[in-house]
């Protein structure tokens, strides 16, 4: 499977960041409200992990044509998903990338982002 390139992964994590966004406010009934922030943060993790367990991408990936693959491909194990997705909460592992374009947490769980469509 292809790689998917840095843009199409930047776009899918702003289209789950605006969703988990929409969810938030929906919980808080305000933009603005403090607890607004915290409640984003909290869906955003939980939509990653729980859509990549059972569908294999966040519903921006998937919305995207993009998934969570092994190196050597196929779904990952949920224990990879979970490290994953445990680094992406931290920010920093996923915007810093290497040679082969993958960010530290998927070198750190074994995994790539690759386009199925």
């Amino acid at each position: 499977m292809e790689r998917a390139s840095l843009a199409r992964r930047a776009i899918a994590l702003l289209i789950d960041w605006a969703a988990s966004t929409a969810t938030a406010v929906a919980f808080t009934g305000s933009l603005w409200d403090p607890r607004t922030n915290q409640w984003n943060y909290l869906i955003f993790v939980a939509e990653v992990l729980l859509l990549t367990l059972l569908l294999g991408g966040s519903f921006g990936q998937l919305l995207l044509g993009l998934r969570i693959e092994q190196l050597t491909g196929g779904r990952p194990a949920p224990l990879q998903i979970v490290i994953r997705t445990a680094l992406l909460a931290f920010v920093i592992p996923a915007v810093v990338t290497g040679s082969d374009g993958r960010g530290l947490h998927d070198k750190a769980a074994g995994t790539q982002v690759t386009r199925f469509r």
